[in-house]
C-alpha cells in the first residue's frame, strides 16, 4: 500500500536487467543520450503531466539537463519512459534506460 500511495515529481532510471534476468542498477559512462531522471511519467507512461506542452526536464549520464517536448527524443527514437519492449519496466540490456516515478516497480 505505501508504494503504490508513494509520489513525487521525479522519476529515475529502474536500472536493467542482465542475460540472467538479475536487475542490474546504472553504471556511470557518461553517456550524453542515456537519461537517469526526468519529471515522473504519467501512470500510463505515455508523456509527464506536470509541465505544459508536454515539457519533459531530463537529467543524462554526462550531468547535462535538457528540456524535451517529446518522451521519444533519442535519435533512435528510444522512449524516456519506456523499455525497448515498449513497458514502464527495467531496461532489457545495459543500454535501455526507463524512466519510472516512486511507485513503479522496475
Amino acid at each position: 500500500m505505501l508504494v503504490r500511495q508513494m509520489g513525487g515529481d521525479f522519476g529515475y532510471t529502474l536500472g536493467h536487467r542482465d542475460a540472467a534476468g538479475s536487475l542490474q542498477s546504472v553504471r556511470n559512462s557518461r553517456r550524453g543520450h542515456h537519461p537517469i531522471m526526468a519529471d515522473a511519467p504519467a501512470d500510463h507512461g505515455l508523456h509527464a503531466l506536470h509541465h505544459p506542452s508536454g515539457l519533459h526536464h531530463v537529467l543524462f549520464e554526462d550531468g547535462r539537463v535538457q528540456r524535451v517536448y517529446d518522451p521519444t527524443f533519442a535519435a533512435d527514437r528510444d522512449h524516456l519512459y519506456h523499455n525497448h519492449d515498449g513497458n514502464l519496466a527495467a531496461g532489457l540490456d545495459a543500454d535501455d534506460s526507463a524512466i519510472g516515478g516512486s511507485h513503479h516497480q522496475p
